[in-house]
This record gives C-alpha cells, sequence and structure tokens, in this order.
C-alpha cells in the first residue's frame, strides 16, 4: 500500500481562546499560511475577502487560505480554536485560494478541546494529535470540495511528477523558477504543461510561482523585523525597493512596511 503524504505539511500554530463580553476589533489583515477557524461558543462576525461579512457562532468552522484579507467583530464573546498551517502542494487544488466555511461534527470539535488540554499539559504527543484533528477537520471540509478530474484509471503521471517538484519550488520559492524549467522537468513542452498544470491547480504555472514567492516574501518580513527591506526585495529576485513595492502593493493592496506594522493576527 502506498503512503499518502500528509495534508497538512507543518502546523505552525495551534491555540484555543476565549475572548469575553464587550466590543471587539480585529482589523483586516492577511498572513502567508492557511488559518483554520473553528467557533466552539459564543458569536463572532467575520469579514473575509471574496465571501463578504458573515456571523459564525458555536460549531462554525472557516478555511483561509493565505494572502486571503480577513478581520473579526465580537460584542458577545467567543470561544475559538485556531490553527495556522501549509498545505501539502498536492491539496492545493482543492482548498486552493477560495476562503471555505464549513461545519465539523461535534466529536472533532470535542477532540479540539482535548488536544488543547494535551498541548498545555506538555503531552508528549501532543503535535501529533494537533496534526491529526486539523487532518479531521480538513478531511470534513474536503467532502463540499470538487476535486480536479482524474483519469479513469485513477492515476495521474502528470500529477506525480507535479507533486514533488512543487516541493522544491517551495522550499525555494525565490530561486528563480521559470514556466519553462517546470516544464523541462515534467518532460513536457512548456505548452503542454502549461494546460495540464491550469487543469490541475485551477491557476496557471505563472501566478502559482508568484504566490509562491510573495508568500515567502511576506513571511520574511514578519519574521525578519529588522531585516531591510531592500535585502528581502533582492532576495525574490526585485531589482529595486521600488520594484518590489511596487508588486507587493499591487498582490496585497498593501505596501511592505505597512504589511510589517499591520495589527496582530487572532
Amino acid at each position: 500500500m502506498s503512503v499518502v503524504p500528509p495534508v497538512a505539511t507543518e502546523i505552525r500554530e495551534f491555540a484555543l481562546t476565549t475572548f469575553g463580553p464587550g466590543d471587539q476589533t480585529w482589523a483586516a489583515h492577511l498572513h502567508p499560511f492557511y488559518q483554520l477557524d473553528v467557533i466552539l461558543a459564543g458569536q463572532v462576525n467575520a469579514t473575509v475577502e471574496r465571501l463578504g461579512t458573515f456571523r459564525e457562532g458555536g460549531g462554525d468552522g472557516l478555511l483561509i487560505p493565505p494572502l486571503c484579507r480577513h478581520g473579526y467583530r465580537t460584542t458577545r464573546g467567543f470561544r475559538q480554536a485556531m490553527c495556522k498551517l501549509h498545505v501539502a502542494p498536492r491539496h492545493w487544488a482543492l482548498f486552493g485560494r477560495q476562503p471555505r466555511r464549513f461545519r465539523p461534527p461535534r466529536t472533532v470539535r470535542t477532540c479540539l478541546e482535548e488536544v488543547w488540554r494535551a498541548c498545555a499539559a506538555d503531552h508528549p504527543l501532543a503535535q501529533e494529535q494537533v496534526l491529526a484533528v486539523v487532518t479531521l477537520c480538513l478531511a470534513q471540509l474536503a467532502r463540499t470540495c470538487v476535486p480536479a478530474p482524474r483519469r479513469a484509471d485513477g492515476t495521474d503521471p502528470f500529477r506525480e511528477r507535479l507533486w514533488p517538484l512543487l516541493e522544491k519550488v517551495g522550499r525555494a520559492p525565490c530561486s528563480g523558477w521559470t514556466v519553462a524549467a517546470l516544464a523541462e522537468s515534467s518532460g513536457l513542452s512548456v505548452d503542454h504543461f502549461a494546460r495540464r498544470f491550469r487543469a490541475t491547480l485551477r491557476m496557471t504555472p505563472q501566478r502559482y510561482l508568484k504566490e509562491a514567492r510573495m508568500r515567502a516574501v511576506a513571511a520574511a518580513l514578519l519574521a525578519q523585523p529588522v531585516k531591510p527591506i531592500k535585502q528581502i526585495a533582492e532576495t525574490a529576485g526585485y531589482a529595486t525597493v521600488h520594484a518590489f513595492t511596487r508588486a507587493f502593493t499591487r498582490e496585497f493592496g498593501i505596501s511592505p512596511a505597512a504589511f510589517r506594522r499591520a495589527p496582530g493576527e487572532l
């Protein structure tokens, strides 16, 4: 039996937090990873890019993709399980760039509470438990997603070559990748590769490479707050800070400096 890589490749943060009653607002912000929210009790109003403003109550779940602006407001208070994570490239076609609402089963919500207690007690397998319950949430959400079509025999050699290639891109997204280089690694012409890529991931390879680079840049801005933006721009392949700032602002609607100063994430 073949071993399938995990859906979540990295859990960056997991927390259960209770916010008491009173008018509280978290300004719209974005980050370079997925955020999985499950409201365990209470009520919060969420404003999410491409979904608009809506109310979430106990039992509601939300998966926010990387670089998707979102904010929150509550007056009644709420209890929330929140996980920040990276998703394996082979599953981007399912979760991709679209924020998604779902409702995890009560048993999964109970598991979130139990896993948080394990984390608080510094259980030796707490991280593995977090990964397991997050995978359950994502599996529940995936039931409502439409996967890309597969060959009749259930195999797809293109995908099997593509996933390891995208993992290489993910490890070094600012290494000057080109569509031509990706196509050559796949043994295909540029046009054929681009068509297959778009059918599989529902985005062009050019867009994928740009998003991968921008996710890395956004992460560097937050992780290295004193590193000059000029150096980060050079690492990302931009000749000048002006060109980098223009590209970043066009992508996110906020300058790199303002993004670095943005309010803290929920």
